[in-house]
């Protein structure tokens, strides 16, 4: 006997989580992969940070670390709706979606559209917009990396305050560190290429120039990841070799 068909099933909507500077965070169903994956990332910082402590209390553990990563990358996300309503550009949402992702509902800012089009600029948005949008991250993630410093600075040796100041280093240090590299889908990249723009250049170029830089970088973190492996520091090594990896991924143009 033939099976009638059936229409696929809708979509699910994202779950709406809240609303901050008018800008709605939604997390795409389902969502407890995203909260397994992290609950299992924290109990692998935990064994990191406190090798010494109990297997059975590291998953505890990382639920106390959880607040403190989720601020720093919500909060980096979050500080780009708040530059992009400076820029005039306000965010449509942030879609987490394995991780935060900043959705605009039109990359065009009448009226310098038909003008930037006329001189065979692809992207309507002006130049300084973009890079006033791609600010807001890398501000937040180092101030927060700075009053952790502080913070950890402060904290007494071997108490859960000095712990969780050491988390939130992780957590804005390693947003910061990645977004400062000027990879083309990243914010430092994303700056540069507008940046190049201003000064002239048309975008496909500037593209074009920002691949080659990351070529160069692959060179460098590839010869850096050997030297740190060569003297002993393996973890560190194979990390640099790592974003070295991606960076010549992105030089090809076979990451974006």
């Amino acid at each position: 006997m033939d099976t009638p068909n059936r229409p696929d099933a809708p979509a699910r909507e994202p779950i709406h989580l809240f609303t901050a500077f008018n800008v709605p965070v939604r997390v795409k169903p389902p969502a407890w992969p995203y909260a397994v994956m992290v609950w299992g990332g924290m109990i692998l910082l935990s064994s990191l940070l406190r090798p010494a402590r109990p297997l059975l209390l590291r998953p505890l553990a990382a639920l106390l670390y959880i607040p403190f990563v989720l601020f720093a990358d919500l909060g980096h996300a979050l500080a780009h709706s708040f530059s992009a309503r400076i820029a005039g550009t306000p965010m449509k949402e942030i879609l987490i979606d394995g991780m935060p992702r900043t959705l605009y509902a039109d990359d065009d800012v009448p009226p310098h559209v038909q003008e930037r089009r006329a001189k065979g600029l692809e992207e309507g948005t002006p130049p300084g917009v973009h890079i006033t949008r791609a600010l807001g991250g890398p501000v937040f993630s180092g101030v927060g990396l700075a009053l952790s410093l502080i913070w950890r600075a402060l904290a007494a040796p071997d108490t859960l305050a000095r712990e969780l100041a050491e988390v939130s280093i992780v957590g804005h240090g390693f947003i910061f560190g990645s977004g400062v590299i000027p990879l083309p889908f990243v914010d430092a990249g994303s700056i540069v290429k507008w940046a190049l723009v201003k000064f002239g250049f048309l975008p496909y170029e500037a593209d074009k120039l920002l691949r080659l830089g990351n070529l160069g970088m692959s060179a460098v973190f590839a010869l850096a990841g050997v030297v740190l492996m060569l003297r002993g520091s393996v973890r560190a090594g194979l990390v640099v070799l790592a974003v070295g990896g991606v960076a010549l991924g992105a030089g090809l143009d076979k990451i974006k």
